[in-house]
């Protein structure tokens, strides 16, 4: 399954809704995120076709008892970006000397416009703000669409990145990501910390311990 198929069975309507299933007002959801109190995750009942966005109140010790299940669960398919594998950057070679990145770590994130349909990687960016070290680490955002469509889609979605890869199919293809939209952490000996797809709040929980332990 690719990203674009699992846009198919989200509601893209962006209306979210309480666990009754009512709609919430956009400015009240906006304000239930500011604290820790709730977050949002999909849902599907078994008489509609498709997963809503649901806010809910968090259970912290539950969420914790989920995060390892759901480390597992959105794992990336591809063989050459599990955790504990060494991130091979020859596939990078064509356009970039890779070489730059010795000694460096690397968050590496395989992006296209609208795979998610709340187009928010304002998290992402607030730990990429967050780093102490930044000359170490090496932000690479790689999409496999074209100029256009990129330049758009990140006027939309605004991701910081140090390396922008556009129109790298060949790439996507040899990381084997069936263009899913991932992300992963490499240390800096370039073993692979943090991999996973989606940008759900235990993948960015996920994220920030990859990248705090890389952060030197």
């Amino acid at each position: 399954m690719n990203g674009a198929d699992l846009n198919k069975m989200v509601d893209q309507s962006g209306i979210v809704y309480d666990e009754e299933g009512n709609k919430v007002d956009s400015l009240k959801v906006v304000d239930m995120l500011k604290g820790e109190k709730y977050r949002i995750v999909l849902m599907k009942k078994d008489s509609e076709s498709l997963m809503r966005r649901v806010i809910q109140k968090r259970d912290l010790t539950k969420e914790a008892e989920q995060y390892e299940l759901t480390k597992i669960a959105l794992r990336p398919p591809s063989p050459k970006l599990q955790v504990g594998t060494t991130l091979n950057l020859d596939p990078l070679a064509k356009k970039t000397d890779i070489k730059a990145f010795t000694q460096k770590s690397i968050l590496m994130i395989f992006w296209y416009p609208g795979c998610f349909s709340t187009n928010n990687y304002d998290k992402v960016n607030e730990l990429i703000r967050s780093i102490k070290n930044p000359k170490g680490l090496e932000v690479l955002l790689i999409s496999h669409e074209t100029v256009n469509s990129v330049a758009d889609g990140l006027k939309q979605t605004p991701i910081f990145y140090n390396q922008l890869f556009i129109d790298a199919a060949a790439i996507t293809k040899a990381y084997q990501t069936e263009n899913m939209p991932i992300m992963l952490v490499a240390d800096q000996n370039h073993t692979i910390k943090f991999a996973s797809w989606g940008n759900s709040d235990s993948v960015i929980k996920g994220l920030k311990e990859a990248l705090f332990e890389v952060d030197k």
